[in-house]
């Protein structure tokens, strides 16, 4: 996630909470967008470019992507759980 002229921001799975798509409404019109919520929403990005940031969320704009948004959620959604998942292993006594 790119915010103007600092470094871009990266987040792993598990750094994600949620994740919807949905519509944008912007001065030019609606747009699809694939909304992400941190779990630490300090990570947003004040100014993303091709993003709005609405606290907690962080909307990417996908008017021009080869999918659309609500494809790609379903997509996403079991890394989200996968990261989630802990194995419990008994240690030694």
């Amino acid at each position: 996630i790119f915010g103007g002229r600092r470094s871009p921001v990266v987040l792993a799975w598990d750094e994600i909470a949620d994740v919807r798509s949905g519509i944008l409404e912007t001065p030019s019109g609606p747009v699809p967008v694939l909304s992400i919520m941190p779990e630490d929403p300090a990570l947003l990005p004040a100014r993303p470019a091709g993003a709005v940031t609405e606290p907690p969320w962080l909307h990417l704009l996908a008017d021009d992507w080869d999918r659309q948004p609500h494809q790609l959620v379903p997509l996403i959604e079991p890394w989200l759980r996968r990261s989630r998942s802990v194995e419990i292993v008994e240690g030694p006594p």
